[in-house]
């Protein structure tokens, strides 16, 4: 929708997301520097502020696809797995991501991305917060499905099959009380080697957005609280 009304072409997407990286690092890198290019052109220039990190802040890139996650070990720092994909499917991609580390001799970094519903209670959160949050969440997942897994659970749905929202939220999401949860990023460690946890509560998009499925502005607030309470510390 957004290519739509900007009048571009949707299939240009990963070229367009190069050529920013690249302009990114350029005038992060340099002073006074020109570029031309197939999206963008700007005469010579300087940006300000300029970065404090060297040689410039480090750039996390997502993607799900195998010319995605190529794309981050060749021009990001760090790759970011789909926060609602499947383990599988995650380790799937990090199989194409750190050989291609390798051969470029840079670190292989890469962050476990999920969305989260953390509650005082572990029973109150999967009888009657789960349910309801993986049904708000998952309408906006089917739009942008891409693996086997995700087209193969949702299939199943269409077809009748009685899928609870445990079921659906093994591997995918984050929930319960903070004892869970902890037990759940440590179990992600293990299994995976990750790097970093990037979390994100109210499954990423605005507390505005009128579904309470996903949290109001109340319910996203008091789960960071909670979590930086009583989660981030189980970490150092």
């Amino acid at each position: 929708l957004e290519y739509d009304v900007h009048g571009s072409n949707f299939k240009e997407r990963g070229a367009r997301m190069e050529e920013a990286l690249t302009i990114m690092r350029l005038v992060w890198q340099n002073e006074n520097t020109a570029f031309e290019g197939r999206f963008h052109s700007f005469p010579e220039l300087t940006v300000h502020p300029r970065p404090l990190q060297s040689p410039n802040p480090p750039l996390w890139v997502a993607g799900v696809a195998p010319a995605a996650v190529d794309r981050a070990a060749r021009l990001g720092d760090a790759w970011i797995c789909g926060p609602v994909q499947s383990l599988a499917a995650a380790l799937r991609c990090l199989d194409v991501y750190r050989p291609a580390c390798a051969a470029l001799d840079k670190p292989a970094d890469w962050v476990l991305r999920r969305y989260a519903w953390v509650g005082e209670s572990d029973d109150q959160v999967r009888t009657e917060v789960l349910p309801v949050y993986v049904d708000g969440l998952m309408v906006h997942w089917r739009e942008s499905a891409e693996e086997k897994e995700e087209k193969d659970l949702f299939a199943r749905i269409d077809a009748g099959e009685n899928i609870t929202a445990e079921d659906i939220a093994a591997d995918r999401l984050l929930w319960g009380d903070p004892e869970r949860v902890i037990g759940q990023i440590r179990a992600y460690e293990a299994s995976t080697q990750c790097d970093h946890v990037h979390t994100a509560f109210g499954a990423g998009l605005p507390a505005d957005t009128g579904q309470a499925s996903l949290g109001d502005f109340e319910d996203i607030a008091a789960m960071i609280r909670l979590f930086g309470r009583e989660v981030i510390p189980a970490f150092g």
